[in-house]
């Protein structure tokens, strides 16, 4: 093999690794791609939907650590957060945060009240088969945690079953349903 193949190889090899690099480097720390597992959060997201979610947004987690580090936001209220299970850190959820640290939650017949004022929720749906508790708390979240509620409430397995995420679980914000095709859009 002439030294010219040899150092076109090299080249493509080079080439090959960076990019491969990138790849892992952009899937770990910024941007990740999730399949919705279940209906939780209809009609936002729907069964089978893939989407995109920007991760930087709550900090960067240290791999093998669980740590996090250069954490510049919070999870607002009323936004969907991605996040990992509190009972079993492999499984990845998506639901609305609805309670800050420090807020009172309490659910009355299907409606949410934080710290005493009910919150006008359009996203919220009620299917009119409830499995969720319609009649929940008064609950305060504790200090570094989220409190977290599906959008189809009375099919949600929420925070009022497993309580609130901690801060070093939450992942991201989803910002594009990219699949299928015919729901591509924003995430709001």
């Amino acid at each position: 093999m002439s030294r010219e193949n040899i150092d076109r190889i090299k080249r493509l090899a080079a080439g090959f690794l960076s990019c491969l690099l990138i790849a892992v480097f952009t899937a770990v720390f910024i941007i990740q791609a999730f399949r919705i597992p279940s209906g939780s959060m209809e009609p936002l997201l729907k069964a089978g939907d893939r989407i995109l979610v920007f991760k930087p947004v709550y900090g960067f987690r240290i791999p093998f650590s669980g740590k996090k580090i250069l954490s510049f936001f919070r999870p607002e209220r009323g936004k969907p957060v991605v996040f990992r299970f509190p009972k079993d850190s492999e499984e990845i959820f998506i639901k609305r945060c609805m309670g800050l640290p420090g807020d009172i939650i309490e659910l009355k017949s299907g409606r949410l009240f934080v710290n005493g004022v009910e919150q006008a929720e359009s996203y919220a749906f009620h299917s009119g088969t409830p499995s969720a508790p319609g009649d929940f708390g008064p609950y305060r979240v504790p200090h570094n945690c989220w409190f977290m509620l599906g959008d189809n409430r009375d099919e949600s397995f929420d925070s009022r079953y497993w309580g609130p995420v901690r801060t070093e679980d939450l992942i991201g914000n989803p910002f594009l349903v990219y699949w299928p095709l015919s729901r591509c859009r924003a995430v709001k």
